[in-house]
């Protein structure tokens, strides 16, 4: 179904029949994709038009049920940046920081086949 224009700004369609969504939905949604900050979700729902005490309501109840943390999302953050040096960085660099810490923890570490029976 295509939406029907407002006369006034025909570039603009209306939303008839779509209700918006409050502060606290918006916020479960963003939530949904990734992890975010108190403060990501906090100036995301105010750039959408939300009004701040009902952005702050909604990040209160968000804490409350658990839905929003800050340290599931520094650890998000932590593995996400984990994740992208490990593609930036070349194997033979992989091996080289894991013998620098073998040699640092007082282990050794041995290179295998990759066919070697586990």
């Amino acid at each position: 179904m295509i939406p029907e224009l407002d006369k006034d700004s025909p570039a603009r369609p209306v939303k008839s029949g779509r209700a918006t969504l409050s502060a606290l939905q918006r916020a479960i949604g963003l939530l949904a994709r990734r992890e975010h900050s108190r403060q990501e979700l906090r100036e995301k729902l105010l750039q959408r038009g939300h009004v701040e005490t009902e952005v702050e309501d909604a990040l209160r109840q968000l804490i409350d049920k658990g839905l929003q943390s800050e340290e599931r999302f520094a650890g998000s953050l932590a593995r996400t940046r984990m994740a992208k040096s490990l593609l930036d960085a070349n194997w033979t660099r992989i091996i080289d920081r894991i013998r620098q810490l073998g040699v640092q923890y007082g282990r050794t570490v041995k290179r295998i086949d990759r066919w070697y029976p586990s």
